[in-house]
């Protein structure tokens, strides 16, 4: 699943800007220049997560991910902030922003939760590697807030949130966290969730634009129905995917959220490629264990848990199926 390269491209910027990641050199090695990219062109997703474990390799600044989402402006989305902005009110604004969120830059699924007198815009995260994780998270929690605030200050009618759920643990900085979000935040929770009262959702945006809306809705329709051109084999794209994960491995479920694609899908398209999820899973863990055994610098037991297993008995059970014991 690719889509567009915007997202990807203002990161990339920030992160050589404030961070001076060598993200030129990292480019290169892919055969991309950052200054030439073209803002029309579409990246696959396990490429994006792939040039941005790389990068963040450089970033030693745990609220990273805040930062460089809080700087996220609107022309950085293309037609589809354009869409949003020409919408009647909040609430057309949410139901197109659901509808057309393969266009924003998100590493998740949105949701938008309708209530008598509360309402929340839900992020569900997709599972991705920890070395990106929470750095993807923030960004993906801060740059939703500030895409809000941009539009309803367009307005002038800025949205008060009650409350934010984050969905991880309570961090070591999170005051630092809890000064930057104007909201009580509540750790922990299953997913992302931005909760304001109903009655903001209803007011009606008063310089809405009914032809801009057409126009733009026109504009994301042919970029949502444009073929999706991977030429790679989605077997080997998968692959390349998993090889991001250590210590633990999404399963089918996941990585078919990841692609979006449903899970049935998943499958009979790979059956059609002649191979099956779980023989991915297991070449990407039988190459990791050869790698692994290879330093002679880790136990059994290690490598058991690198790979996701339970004990090393697991581990064994697998190496006699890949004939490596």
């Amino acid at each position: 699943m690719k889509r567009s390269i915007l997202g990807f491209a203002f990161t990339a910027d920030a992160l050589r800007r404030v961070y001076q990641v060598p993200v030129d050199e990292i480019l290169a090695r892919y055969g991309m220049a950052l200054d030439r990219l073209d803002p029309d062109a579409r990246l696959d997703r396990g490429t994006e997560l792939r040039l941005l474990s790389e990068m963040l390799v450089h970033v030693d600044d745990p609220l990273a991910g805040m930062r460089l989402g809080s700087r996220f402006s609107l022309p950085g989305y293309g037609p589809f902030a354009m869409l949003l902005m020409s919408c009647p009110n909040a609430f057309e604004a949410c139901k197109v922003g659901v509808r057309y969120q393969s266009l924003a830059y998100v590493f998740g699924d949105i949701r938008f939760d309708l209530g008598a007198e509360e309402s929340a815009i839900d992020i569900i995260p997709w599972e991705l590697p920890p070395a990106v994780a929470r750095f993807v998270t923030d960004r993906d929690i801060a740059g939703t807030l500030k895409l809000i605030d941009d539009i309803s200050r367009l307005y002038d009618q800025p949205v008060t949130l009650k409350a934010l759920w984050m969905p991880c643990p309570r961090p070591d900085n999170a005051a630092e966290y809890e000064s930057r979000i104007p909201a009580p935040i509540l750790w922990g929770q299953p997913h992302a969730r931005l909760i304001a009262d109903t009655r903001q959702f209803a007011r009606a945006f008063d310089k809405a634009n009914p032809v801009a809306f057409r126009l733009y809705k026109r504009i994301c329709d042919q970029l949502l129905d444009a073929p999706d051109d991977s030429e790679a084999p989605l077997s080997g794209r998968i692959t390349e995917y998993l090889r991001l994960f250590s210590g633990g491995y999404p399963d089918v479920t996941e990585v078919a959220r990841f692609f979006s694609l449903p899970e049935r899908t998943l499958r009979r398209r790979l059956a059609d490629e002649g191979i099956s999820f779980r023989k991915l899973l297991d070449g990407v863990r039988q190459e990791r264990a050869r790698m692994l055994m290879d330093t002679g610098q880790h136990t059994m037991d290690q490598i058991a848990r690198e790979l996701g297993y339970a004990d090393t008995t697991a581990l064994y059970r697998a190496m006699r199926r890949w004939s490596l014991a």
